[in-house]
């Protein structure tokens, strides 16, 4: 298998990943938690397109363009994405306990 054909289904990959992430995202949180998803996999596509165009035309990658490549690979196929989101959800949607009854046993 050559380079070229390794790119196109980590790239294939990648786009499942998201669109799997943005069914679930669309069905269970907020609106403005799913442009974060299309915001973070935009920019992570877009960079990743970049040096893969870069390298598809000149064939001469540093290796720190090739690092940034793989960790972006990485961390965009594993499942830190959508903690990150759960994590954002819960915390910024946890309900306040109610201090109404509470305060209604001490009186009692």
């Amino acid at each position: 298998m050559t380079r070229k054909e390794r790119h196109v289904i980590r790239f294939a990959a990648i786009l499942l990943v998201y669109t799997t992430g943005l069914l679930i995202l669309k069905n269970l949180y907020p609106s403005w938690l799913v442009r974060i998803w299309h915001l973070l996999y935009g920019i992570m596509g877009i960079i990743l397109l970049a040096i893969g165009g870069y390298y598809w035309c000149f064939r001469e990658m540093t290796t720190q363009f090739h690092d940034i490549a793989i960790s972006l690979t990485e961390f965009s196929l594993s499942p830190a994405p959508f903690m990150i989101m759960a994590i954002i959800n819960k915390s910024l949607t946890a309900r306040p306990t109610s201090t109404t009854s509470n305060q209604s046993d001490l009186i009692t």
